[in-house]
């Protein structure tokens, strides 16, 4: 049986010393429990697409929560509105999305190409325009969703991805495709990097998220928003 334990004064992962800004180490890891307060989604430009038997035109981008807590989803036909808090749990993002409903979780393959992404391209996409936030989340959705291009070999599955054929199908401005298409046309470039600092989280009812910790404008300054319950096991 698993026992839960709150670590005092832990903010969204990052230790905040009270009357300080001061950041002493980050402590947000997979097994935790992370809460937080959804605000709404942008930088963002409509994407629209086609999954399952579904579809649906999306507000793509920054998912911003209180604190200045900042992810991108990787599961489209569930939802979540402004102002909800939801206690998520933290898992690696090979675990993400939950199912039902589909396509299930990445796994080790898909989960590198996610990397990969991530390492190449989250960073200038944190500096960058509505445009390039879309683009990226349209990526993300395209990895994550993308199940033709199923494989144990990353190679493979970035040989799969194609945002106008497949299981899943996207479609947005000619300036939020030609980013996107950009970015999954350097994938694997050279090999595929990893990315220690992509964590998943997951909630049944809700969307699940991608997450960079430590990070500007990931977990930063959340100061006593979120808060984190640490599992552990008894002896």
């Amino acid at each position: 049986m698993k026992a839960m334990k709150r670590t005092s004064f832990l903010a969204g992962g990052l230790v905040i010393l009270m009357g300080s800004a001061s950041v002493a180490r980050a402590d947000v890891m997979v097994g935790d429990t992370l809460s937080l307060t959804f605000q709404g989604t942008g930088p963002s430009k409509a994407v629209s697409w086609t999954f399952d038997g579904d579809s649906g035109t999306n507000s793509a981008g920054f998912l911003n929560w209180a604190g200045g807590v900042k992810t991108f989803c990787v599961q489209l036909e569930e939802n979540i509105g402004g102002g909800e808090t939801v206690a998520f749990d933290v898992v690696g993002p090979e675990g993400l999305p939950d199912q039902p409903p589909l396509p299930g979780p990445m796994g080790a393959a898909r989960s590198l190409v996610m990397q990969d992404l991530y390492s190449r391209y989250y960073d200038s996409t944190l500096a960058g325009t509505a445009y390039d936030a879309a683009a990226f989340q349209m990526v993300i959705w395209e990895i994550s969703h993308e199940m033709s291009a199923d494989s144990t070999s990353a190679a493979t599955i970035v040989d799969g991805l194609d945002f106008s054929d497949g299981d899943a199908t996207f479609s947005s401005s000619s300036t939020v495709v030609g980013i996107a298409q950009g970015m999954l046309i350097d994938l694997g470039e050279g090999g595929f990097n990893s990315y220690s600092r992509l964590l998943g989280l997951t909630d049944t009812a809700k969307q699940d998220q991608l997450i960079v910790v430590p990070g500007v404008g990931a977990l930063a300054g959340l100061g006593g928003v979120a808060g984190i319950r640490r599992r552990r096991r008894r002896g």
